[in-house]
């Protein structure tokens, strides 16, 4: 079990809090891609949410689509990659002396 899962257990699911900052009206945390496909993982605060809804302390809970997580996913990515292009230094030119 990855560290991230430990602390989602024992933060009540605060530990996929990061999907938060990447698609930020979603209700639910506990969203995860492997090998190119949506994954769900276990989430305790988007149960206590759904309860909460439930008993209509809670209304227009809002979910992403896989679609739109995947394609969040590839921005994310060429983001990266488009960082660490940036991030690599100039290659030194070579002078043409005699």
């Amino acid at each position: 079990m990855s560290l991230s899962r430990w602390v989602a257990v024992l933060t009540l699911g605060e530990g996929w809090h990061n999907l938060h900052h990447a698609i930020a009206h979603s209700s639910r945390h506990g969203i995860t891609l492997r090998n190119g496909t949506v994954a769900y993982l276990p989430d305790p605060t988007f149960l206590f949410i759904q309860m909460l809804e439930r008993i209509s302390w809670a209304s227009r809970l809002q979910l992403p689509t896989e679609a739109s997580l995947l394609a969040r996913a590839n921005d994310l990515s060429q983001a990266e990659q488009d960082i660490s292009i940036k991030l690599e230094p100039p290659k030194p030119q070579l002078s043409a002396t005699r």
